[in-house]
């Protein structure tokens, strides 16, 4: 799981919304135990882990 906040100082979104795409177009499958996959969570805020993002 990725988490990004579209307004975080530290890591830039756009460098983080990148890396997402990177994943995306040249994507590499690593084994899961669980088999879940590979999921970007955005939002507005900074460079925190939302009270409402995913568990």
């Amino acid at each position: 799981m990725r988490i990004a906040g579209r307004k975080d100082p530290l890591v830039k979104f756009e460098w983080q919304e990148e890396a997402v795409k990177r994943r995306a177009e040249n994507c590499t499958l690593s084994p899961s135990r669980i088999g879940a996959p590979v999921i970007a969570f955005f939002h507005p805020s900074g460079h925190i882990v939302p009270s409402d993002g995913p568990p």
